[in-house]
């Protein structure tokens, strides 16, 4: 993105169709600083405590990613772990540099420590500056950074000025005067600087600026990538708050490989710019530059891409080593241009290699891979609350097959072969592993590979009575020496993720790629959600993203609506103009901030209901989407009477949240009142007995299941239904201040 366009960026909003948008974000909420950095200097000013890294050197051989794993080196190593040596160095030793001057020294500088004689003749003054105090010849160690510099100093053990005065040759009979003084005080300090060696030749990556993921890229050729864009390893901009600020952003360094002795040697790899996130623009550029060890500088390959280009588009560079850099000590790296305030700017990257004995022209990866990783087992959902799946057939919930996306990078088609999938809980079998059957030849670029699930496997929801459960899934597609020349990176072809029953829905992967948003006052936001059962909300789990402008000041309406007939309908509950809610930024990795309904209460919702907002100002809110799940036919907008569903493909980050025994945040038992509410008969023909609430005072109220509040009482023992109609209701017992004491369903005949 150029700094014209970043302008007009801050200056406008980034508007889709209709009035709905989707905008860049102002950080990477996916980062935390998992890697430490190869620093030398401590926050505090001083190296005291901190690392310096020695890297081993690579051979060719070692030279690929495909961003499958993790190959970046990690520089967190323990203190105490094997191999590591410290040197301590003292701020203030003598003069021959051999040894450390007492503890609690202290000393100043010559230009702040002597005495003033003050001589009176006969109404006349003169003034000498005498140098009699004792000096002292120090070598001091500058302990700021590391390598330590040295320096020679003169100081002086007295930190103050005399003022002696003679008149007419005679002492001044007042005692001398001595005065503190400002002067550089030098005190006796210490720093310990410690020293490790990193020898993993499957760690390639010398520094961790770039990101390496698996859902920013569009259609990616394997399973992960890494991406270059304008937020540093903590996942915030280079330049906050500076709009036009522009320069080199990321870079992606090789550890130092050796070269010696080769010949013909080129730099393998594909990148694509933008994919799911923000378009780099023809002022923008990603760069190769090799290190040339001969004369210690970096030096540009002769190979740069602008920006401005489709944002599905994989680009192969096959581009070569000079003869004269090839060196032990040889390196390369990947930087990128960008406008530094944002999340701008993307530029993914893969399949990298270095080889040898190569020609000029088309290359060839040879390989074949899973694409993107699936994201859930079940319908629709990533996740459901395991209160809810326990009481559903769970074959019913079931997907009928993943699709998983496989590519095919070698120049011809080739056959597949069966793979497999398999269910673990804790650590133990709990379905599989299930054959995944050949239905077409692997196709140059994507090949849909369908894994049929419904027909082989259901999640077992009696496993555990806990109010939650993580299954872990693996899922393998083909691979065997039969197609081993065109397979030739299996690690790739295998691909993991959990299946987690919380206490809430989920149709997004956690991370948002973009904000999206409508503009216009009082304008209406609603995501639709079908449950497996009615059930009582306790709040909503949103993530507000930041974007290019701060909407936590903005006021909106959480509201909550029923379905008319597949979209919005009656409203349920709404927040009033006393306690309405702001967007709240969560400052930690992909962070959920809970809202919950005015007075702290749930509020009953039927099986299909609504989740969103009345927004009072014109301005968007910047929810977070997630690009890699397409849920946009359940995102409605209304910002002129009529709703529209949305043109953006994507899935919000809305979770609502239920009344199971888990604590929203932390996923804890929570503390619930002692209660073993029974309601009977149940089913009856309208007469209900409340029987085993252990409160003095409590309130009974009933719903219906559009979500109506139709009776209410206080201290009943008794529910009569007999004026209303046949059907299912739900009963809520709640302490008299609101706190939810049991929940149940009767039904009337």
């Amino acid at each position: 993105m150029t700094r014209a366009s970043l302008a007009l960026l801050f200056t406008f909003s980034f508007i889709g169709l209709a009035q709905e948008y989707t905008a860049p974000l102002l950080h990477n909420g996916s980062l935390t600083k998992v890697h430490e950095s190869n620093s030398n200097r401590a926050a505090d000013g001083t190296f005291d405590s901190t690392f310096v890294y020695t890297l081993g050197t690579l051979s060719i051989t070692d030279l690929f990613d495909d961003f499958s794993s993790d190959k970046f080196v990690d520089y967190n190593v323990d203190y105490g772990a094997t191999g590591v040596t410290s040197t301590l160095y003292y701020h203030l030793m003598n003069d021959a540099g051999t040894m450390e001057l007492a503890p609690g020294t202290v000393l100043c500088d010559s230009s702040k420590t002597h005495r003033i004689e003050v001589s009176i003749f006969s109404g006349v003054s003169t003034t000498d500056t005498i140098w009699d105090f004792a000096e002292v010849n120090i070598q001091r160690n500058i302990l700021d950074e590391y390598p330590v510099a040295t320096q020679s100093r003169t100081l002086f053990a007295e930190c103050y000025v005399t003022y002696d005065t003679l008149i007419e040759g005679a002492p001044d009979p007042s005692p001398d005067t001595v005065y503190q003084n400002t002067f550089t005080e030098f005190t006796q300090d210490s720093a310990r600087i410690f020293f490790a060696t990193l020898n993993d030749n499957s760690k390639i990556w010398a520094d961790n600026y770039a990101c390496r993921n698996y859902g920013l890229a569009y259609q990616p050729w394997s399973l992960g990538v890494v991406t270059l864009d304008a937020v540093d390893s903590t996942g915030w901009p280079y330049a906050i708050g500076s709009p036009s600020a522009y320069g080199t952003a990321d870079y992606l360094t090789s550890k130092p490989i050796n070269m010696a002795g080769l010949s013909d040697v080129y730099v393998d790899f594909i990148y694509q710019a933008q994919g799911n996130c923000d378009a780099p623009e023809e002022l923008d550029s990603l760069v190769l530059q090799y290190y040339y060890v001969t004369e210690d500088r970096w030096i540009n390959s002769g190979w740069s891409t602008p920006g401005n280009k489709p944002f599905d588009v994989w680009d192969t560079v096959h581009y070569p080593v000079p003869a004269f850099m090839l060196l032990n000590g040889f390196k390369f790296r990947f930087y990128n241009k960008a406008s530094l305030s944002g999340w701008l700017d993307h530029w993914h990257i893969d399949y990298v290699r270095v080889r040898d004995n190569q020609l000029p022209g088309p290359i060839n990866f040879n390989d074949l891979a899973i694409s993107e990783p699936p994201h859930t087992l079940l319908q629709d959902y990533v996740s459901v609350p395991w209160d809810h799946f326990k009481n559903v057939t769970p074959s019913d919930k079931m997907i009928d097959e993943v699709v998983l996306n496989g590519y095919n990078c070698d120049n011809t088609d080739s056959g597949q072969i069966p793979g497999a999938f398999q269910v673990d809980f804790m650590g133990v079998t709990d379905g599989g592993p299930y054959s995944i059957g050949v239905t077409s030849a692997w196709s140059v670029g994507i090949t849909e590979y369908p894994v049929p699930i419904a027909s082989n496997y259901a999640y077992d929801n009696t496993i555990t009575t806990d109010p939650q459960a993580t299954f872990d899934v693996k899922m393998n597609i083909a691979t065997d020496g039969a197609i081993a020349s065109k397979n030739s990176f299996p690690d790739n072809d295998t691909t993991y993720f959990q299946q987690e029953f919380k206490n809430y829905y989920a149709y997004d992967d956690g991370s948002a790629e973009l904000a999206y948003g409508v503009t216009g006052n009082r304008s209406l936001l609603a995501y639709k959600f079908e449950a497996y059962e009615a059930d009582t909300l306790t709040g909503i789990l949103m993530s507000f993203v930041p974007s290019v402008e701060d909407m936590s000041g903005n006021i909106f309406l959480l509201t909550i609506w029923a379905d008319a007939g597949g979209e919005p309908g009656d409203i349920i509950y709404q927040d009033d103009f006393f306690s309405p809610h702001y967007p709240d930024y969560v400052g930690e990795k992909n962070g959920f901030e809970y809202y919950t309904f005015a007075g702290g209460v749930g509020v009953v919702v039927p099986e299909t209901f609504y989740v969103g907002w009345d927004q009072i100002e014109d301005e968007r809110l910047n929810i977070g989407l997630d690009m890699n799940i397409p849920n946009n036919d359940k995102i409605f907008y209304n910002t002129a009477g009529t709703w529209q569903t949305s043109s953006f493909e994507g899935s919000l980050l809305i979770r609502p949240v239920f009344s199971t025994a888990l604590n929203y945040t932390l996923h804890n038992p929570e503390q619930t009142f002692t209660s073993e509410v029974n309601i009977y008969p149940n089913p009856s023909n309208g007469i209900f007995t409340i029987d085993g609430v252990n409160q003095d005072s409590y309130v009974t109220e009933v719903f219906d299941m559009s979500g109506r509040l139709i009776l209410s009482d206080v201290n009943s023992r008794e529910i009569d239904l007999t004026d209303f109609e046949k059907g299912v209701y739900i009963v809520q017992i709640k302490t008299e201040n609101g706190n939810l004491i049991d929940t149940k369903k009767v039904t009337k005949l």
